[in-house]
């Protein structure tokens, strides 16, 4: 991924111009006209940088998953308190981020072109709790399913929260309520069955790693 700033700007132009008119219409319909007029730069930006509207798709769907990663980074790797059942004050929200583009997140939801995203998100999820396991030196009861099925299992769970809260209407009256019960399903599964379990007023700083690379499909 590059670092180069024109890069990145005119990168970010190109993919908020194709979430803006996926929020207004089918992605069928969509041609690189059209992102380009969207975005104001001209064709042959477009193409030094994406070979088609599936290829910036993609990328679109991977910076997604890496804004996602970079907030639960923070909750995790901050002095956040684990003792609380509710999502610490001041801590990011994916429900905040998810809110700021409730059309184009609900077509992720409902319409086979999310199929991608929810592979590249479930991956990434499942990724996460390794981490956490890994980190805690959690041990599992006698006879749990092998840790990565257990991964799956728990992503999936996660996942199907915050799809419920996006395709029932993303209210926004109701972020605070969804980033708590979701706090609170997932503090048990973090730190259960901990062998050396870190103090319960502060997370470990460095869970995550500085850098994760989204998963291609």
């Amino acid at each position: 991924m590059s670092t180069n700033p024109r890069i990145i700007r005119t990168r970010t132009r190109l993919r908020d111009a194709l979430v803006e008119l996926i929020s207004e219409r089918d992605i069928s319909a969509i041609n690189v006209q059209d992102v380009t007029h969207r975005a104001e730069v001209n064709r042959t930006t477009f193409y030094l940088h994406y070979t088609g509207i599936e290829d910036l798709l993609d990328d679109t769907l991977d910076q997604i998953v890496r804004d996602l990663d970079d907030r639960a980074r923070v909750i995790l790797g901050s002095d956040a308190d684990l003792s609380v059942p509710y999502l610490p004050t001041g801590t990011p929200s994916w429900y905040t981020y998810l809110g700021e583009r409730p059309a184009f997140f609900y077509k992720l939801c409902t319409e086979p072109m999310g199929a991608s995203f929810a592979r590249k998100l479930q991956k990434s999820v499942e990724a996460q709790f390794h981490i956490i396991w890994d980190r805690y030196q959690l041990e599992p009861e006698e006879g749990a399913p092998p840790a990565d099925v257990r991964a799956t299992f728990y992503a999936g769970a996660v996942i199907s929260i915050v799809t419920k809260w996006v395709c029932d209407g993303a209210d926004p009256g109701r972020i605070k309520d969804y980033d708590n019960w979701t706090w609170s399903l997932l503090i048990p599964i973090w730190t259960s069955r901990v062998k050396n379990p870190p103090p319960l007023t502060s997370a470990a700083p460095g869970i995550f790693p500085d850098v994760i690379t989204p998963v291609s499909d």
